[in-house]
């Protein structure tokens, strides 16, 4: 089972849980009339602001060995990748409003996402706060908040964003990487910093 749970969280690792949320948006709202280029661009795009360019001061530190692992567990260490995944996410913002012309809701998510780093940073000075459930937590809210605003059913989505929910907080969990509490407060922080300017901003 510990091969399973670690499945899980490199699946469902926090530098891909934005590019799954654009595919998802690509694909089931009234994005998905829009052309192939334009969805390949918002998809790249966001795999290259939220998932390579974070990732890279990672690969430098590990191989530095000034961090432990790829999920950099030791809390003292997430400070500077943090902070510069803080700065990729804005980018990223960037690009969703400059770019790809999206909805102010939609940029919002990314702005919300840049946000949610920078209360991790501070809440890890004192605490370990999951990461993993975070970027869960911000995915569940925007499928939540998009599919109010388009008007979609969000059922079957809710259903299986909480199943995966729930495998990646046991697996956090059964990983040691997180107690309970740690996997739930990461899952409250991305969900509320995420959803509320989702309800709240217009166009």
């Amino acid at each position: 089972m510990k091969l399973f749970y670690k499945i899980i969280s490199i699946i469902f690792h926090p530098l891909l849980m934005s590019t799954y949320a654009i595919i998802w948006l690509m694909f089931v709202t009234e994005y998905q009339f829009t052309s192939v280029r334009y969805k390949l661009f918002a998809i790249i795009g966001t795999l290259i602001f939220t998932g390579i360019l974070p990732l890279i001061p990672i690969v430098i530190l590990l191989v530095r060995g000034e961090i432990t692992d790829i999920n950099i567990s030791v809390r003292q260490q997430r400070t500077f990748p943090y902070m510069f995944a803080f700065l990729a996410y804005f980018l990223w913002a960037y690009f969703l409003w400059r770019n790809m012309q999206m909805p102010n809701f939609i940029v919002s998510v990314a702005v919300a996402t840049a946000v949610s780093t920078v209360v991790m940073i501070i809440i890890n000075y004192s605490w370990k706060i999951s990461a993993h459930l975070c970027s869960a937590g911000g995915a569940f809210a925007f499928i939540l908040g998009v599919s109010f605003k388009f008007g979609i059913n969000p059922m079957w989505h809710i259903i299986t964003m909480l199943i995966i929910t729930l495998l990646l907080a046991v697996s956090r969990i059964e990983l040691k990487a997180h107690d309970q509490n740690q996997t739930l407060a990461g899952f409250a922080v991305g969900f509320v910093i995420t959803l509320l300017p989702i309800l709240f901003i217009n166009g």
